[in-house]
């Protein structure tokens, strides 16, 4: 008899710990998805713009110091004019 019931516990246990575990992943993917910055705002720059100004700017503040030459490397004209438009006018 207490063999079983010890089971039944552990199981319950278990059972707890994988609910929890669950509902961690899918509130960290919630949080995740969430994640915005200043630069979606912007016209024209969509994930893959965001990833490549903050890979080479390494974040926001350095990407506002920019000058419009330095913007035209990763960036079309159009895009780097709105981009440093945007943060001009900030400022």
């Amino acid at each position: 008899m207490e063999i079983i019931s010890k089971s039944y516990l552990l199981l319950l246990i278990y059972s707890i710990q994988e609910e929890v575990h669950r509902f961690a992943i899918e509130y960290h993917k919630l949080l995740r998805g969430k994640i915005s910055t200043i630069l979606d705002d912007i016209n024209g720059i969509g994930p893959a713009r965001k990833k490549i100004l903050l890979l080479n700017f390494k974040n926001v503040y350095n990407l506002k110091e920019a000058s419009l030459e330095e913007l035209e490397k990763y960036l079309s004209k159009r895009v780097a004019k709105n981009v440093y438009d945007y943060f001009k006018d900030m400022k």
